[in-house]
């Protein structure tokens, strides 16, 4: 879900071109690519219909003003969780409080996503395992601010299908060599541009494998920059994502179960993409007209063979965590995966998987302190 231009797929090698990313059903191989361009937005309440009317949305509303709210619901959760995790870090308490269970949950989650967290002040290393928390923090918080201003956001275009791309440029002229190449046609658009989907296989029409992308930076009569981020939900997965909202199937409804001890075992990866709410996460992350400067991008990962690929999915986002924290901090999927885990339960999610972190007994000798063991400097 991202940027302009070329896009690539998770199971293969995601290539950046122009600035565009991708997104692919959950269980396909493709999920997200990366491109370049500046401009997309979306949604509110009241005024959205109106909004979405001229990107092809109208029939889509009721799903996408929910879907938009369920974010910014589990946006809160996420902003609420890692707050009380910044103040451990900082500043660890002596004895166990009340929430720790709560409090356990988001520590494994965000160690196993994010890297390990040094914290105390005897720890030379707390000020880097502080600076990675506030900058999820920061995610969370612009992107919750972002969204709340969307009915008015000039610089986003969202749109639930790719029939804004055409075949023929304007001379009515088509690159026969190149049969993923597809021109601009949307009204606000002031310049001649050609989205190149040779490295995915297609645009949403050619490839099921892709669910939604976004092209970061287009050109648009609608903004005084007169760039904007268009972000494109591909059109057999909105109905798909419509027909789950309809029958509710939410990222809400399944907050309310116990995920934990489940047959088979419930995993992460099964709930993104599978909602318009989660599939539209990932891609705000790369929309700067939402969650500001710098946006998150798909980061590189190295598959057990050797192959690399986009960083989408439990494997990949937890190998960025052991090994790359600063990267995994500024890979899209990781903080939508981490976001998706701080809504659905108070389960410890660091296997990728819930488990269930059971309730304190006797407050002064369990909990937090005593099974955190990063301790030293």
């Amino acid at each position: 879900m991202r940027l302009s231009s070329l896009l690539q797929a998770v199971g293969a090698v995601a290539i950046f071109n122009i600035g565009l990313v991708t997104a692919v059903p959950s269980g396909h191989s493709n999920r997200y690519s990366h491109h370049h361009h500046e401009h997309s937005h979306g949604y509110g309440n009241s005024t959205l219909t109106k909004r979405t009317r001229q990107y092809f949305c109208d029939h889509a509303n009721s799903a996408l003003v929910a879907s938009v709210d369920e974010i910014k619901a589990m946006l809160t959760t996420t902003i609420d969780r890692t707050t009380a995790l910044e103040a451990f870090v900082r500043n660890p308490p002596a004895h166990i409080l009340q929430h720790e269970q709560l409090l356990q949950s988001t520590f494994y989650t965000f160690e196993a996503i994010f890297g390990r967290l040094e914290y105390g002040v005897q720890s030379g290393k707390a000020a880097d395992s502080i600076s990675r928390v506030q900058r999820i923090l920061a995610i969370a918080t612009n992107m919750k601010t972002g969204l709340e201003g969307i009915v008015g956001n000039q610089d986003l275009e969202i749109y639930c299908s790719d029939a804004w791309l055409v075949r023929e440029d304007r001379d009515g002229d088509i690159d026969m060599t190149n049969s993923y190449l597809y021109w601009d046609n949307r009204e606000t658009r002031t310049e001649d541009y050609a989205e190149n989907f040779e490295t995915v296989h297609g645009a949403c029409r050619d490839a099921a494998t892709h669910y939604a992308w976004v092209n970061p930076s287009l050109s648009s009569s609608k903004t005084t920059s007169g760039r904007t981020n268009v972000m494109t939900l591909c059109q057999d997965n909105v109905a798909d994502w419509i027909t789950r909202y309809n029958n509710g199937k939410t990222i809400e409804s399944f907050s309310k179960q116990t995920l934990s001890g489940q047959t088979p075992q419930v995993s992460i990866d099964s709930f993104q993409g599978q909602t318009m709410s989660t599939a539209m996460m990932h891609e705000f992350t790369h929309a700067s007209a939402i969650v500001g400067t710098p946006y998150l991008i798909d980061e590189s990962c190295t598959l057990t063979d050797g192959s690399t690929v986009k960083a989408y999915g439990w494997f990949c986002i937890s190998q960025l965590g052991q090994n790359a924290p600063a990267q995994a901090i500024n890979n899209a999927d990781s903080f939508s995966i981490y976001a998706t885990a701080m809504y659905l339960s108070l389960d410890d999610w660091s296997y990728g998987y819930p488990r269930e972190i059971p309730s304190v007994t006797n407050p002064l000798n369990t909990g937090i302190a005593a099974l955190m063991t990063h301790t030293g400097p």
